[in-house]
């Protein structure tokens, strides 16, 4: 009686801290929204917002960069232009997805495998990141939760209501990111698998067949810009910036980042100048987080294959469909590899390390969980507070150029000017620099000398200039042809300013 009370007393003060971690997420998603500068692909997606123009409607029907996103942020950017006003709607959403994913849980599960799940989601770094992001990742995250729990009650009640907002759950996720896709494939590979009954099947086909009729603006646009003709005939593609668009080891890293975050180990802008000596330099990190995020998922995995096949098919496919299906666009070289193009199954991944977490046996559980809750610490206070893992900090090198500004002067941005030309607000014209202007030491060599006798001051930004010149041919030219004036170092830029020698 006393070991049962005890127990009790036990579960009652570790689900209190559960709690109190899934509060902690909550507040997470909206804390410092305007630390990190605006990156290229938020700025796209303000682009495609038009924001304060006419005629939007025109504009989102040839939109497929999340269209839904596009109006919302129209509508939104009306009330203010700053990231934190840009930013709310998706930690909105963020937040929204932790109460989502614990329902969704529940339903499949119970009550403490849940809670383990939300608290997951709440303190997940990579989730939080895309809460802060102005994309579409943090809605079609959130629909794909509400999605597969429509799903669910609908299997098991088969009521009209479930079915009707499945579909609506499914349309929404398309028109925020087109990787909602990627579930409906999963969800069809599902019912094949586990359901024996045609007509579940047909009625689900039905459902689909009307999101498609209301997403068929968009499926026309898909035809007409991606041509799938050409990629059945096995037409080449220009090549993808960034070289070879998939690597064996993106899996793998893509199933770390869904539990350690960008801001763990080696940053994405690590990986991309030095993969190998920014991996040596990580590794025992690396193999540690690996490691504590393993043994849950471990876990998890034997544990819903012990008790729940069905349940087993529909997590497996839900994460690996997703994965296989961005394998298989990097292979044809439509899309480069990403981990957020599979962050639709991200709940899936949660809800297994979820189930491992509330599966471990008592004696064992603080000494197999503390790793995991160090690696999700680390990681989030990371983000907040290491400026080596914050986004590219334009948002500081427009201002530098700002206070420093002549009448005259020229910006020049090598690869990256999106958000120099957001933050200057046309104070100065940018020339920009890419991978056409190194295509031949004459041609660079006639664009820099253009560009620095058009003004008597250039002001060279250095942002990701790797990726269209690695060996800095560009940046060398004006260090030999002309007399640096000044020089600022920002997280991920470098910002020179240049002058005519003898002035």
């Amino acid at each position: 009686m006393a070991d049962t009370a005890r127990t009790r007393s036990a579960e009652r003060f570790l689900a209190y801290i559960l709690i109190a971690g899934i509060g902690l997420g909550l507040v997470l998603r909206f804390m410092a929204l305007g630390a990190h500068s605006l990156w290229v692909d938020e700025l796209l997606t303000i682009e495609n917002a038009h924001i304060g123009g006419p005629g939007i409607f025109s504009y989102i029907a040839h939109n497929l960069q999340g269209p839904a996103v596009s109006l919302l942020v129209h509508y939104w950017g009306a009330l203010g232009m700053s990231e934190v006003a840009l930013r709310l709607p998706f930690a909105i959403a963020g937040a929204l997805t932790i109460p989502a994913i614990y329902v969704l849980t529940r339903e499949v599960t119970d009550s403490w495998t849940s809670l383990h799940t939300a608290f997951l989601l709440a303190l997940s770094p990579v989730h939080i990141w895309y809460s802060q992001e102005v994309r579409g990742y943090a809605f079609v995250v959130l629909f794909s939760v509400l999605a597969t729990y429509f799903l669910v009650k609908w299997l098991r009640g088969k009521r009209p209501l479930s079915i009707a907002l499945y579909a609506a759950c499914l349309f929404a996720g398309l028109v925020s990111n087109l990787s909602m896709a990627f579930l409906v494939m999963a969800h069809f590979a599902y019912l094949v698998l586990r359901q024996r009954h045609a007509r579940v099947i047909v009625w689900w086909a039905v459902a689909v067949c009307v999101v498609l009729v209301a997403f068929s603006p968009w499926l026309k646009e898909i035809v007409v810009r991606v041509e799938p003709q050409r990629v059945v005939a096995g037409e080449a593609a220009p090549p993808l910036i960034g070289g070879a668009s998939f690597s064996a080891m993106a899996i793998p890293y893509s199933l770390f980042t869904f539990g350690a975050g960008y801001t763990l180990g080696p940053s994405p802008r690590d990986l991309q100048v030095d993969r190998r000596g920014s991996v040596r330099r990580s590794l025992a990190l690396i193999v540690f987080a690996a490691v504590a995020l393993a043994i849950p998922l471990t876990v998890g995995l034997v544990s819903v294959a012990k008790t729940d096949r069905d349940l087993l098919a529909l997590l497996l496919l839900y994460l690996m469909v997703p994965a296989v299906a961005v394998t298989a666009l990097a292979a044809r070289n439509i899309k480069l590899f990403n981990a957020r193009y599979m962050l639709v199954a991200l709940p899936a991944y949660l809800m297994l390390l979820g189930i491992g977490a509330a599966a471990l046996t008592r004696m064992r559980y603080w000494f197999l969980m503390l790793p995991l809750v160090a690696v999700l610490a680390l990681s989030i206070g990371n983000y907040f507070a290491n400026d080596h893992y914050a986004k590219d900090d334009l948002r500081a090198a427009a201002a530098a150029i700002e206070r420093g500004y002549r009448q005259g002067d020229v910006v020049l941005a090598v690869f990256t000017a999106e958000p120099l030309k957001f933050y200057l607000d046309g104070l100065a014209d940018i020339h920009v620099f890419g991978l056409d202007d190194i295509s031949s030491p004459a041609h660079m060599t006639a664009r820099c000398r253009e560009v620095a006798e058009g003004g008597g001051r250039v002001w060279v930004s250095l942002c990701r200039d790797w990726q269209v010149d690695p060996d800095g041919h560009i940046h060398g030219w004006f260090e030999d042809n002309m007399e640096v004036l000044d020089r600022y170092s920002f997280t991920g830029v470098d910002l020179f300013l240049y002058g005519k020698r003898g002035i």
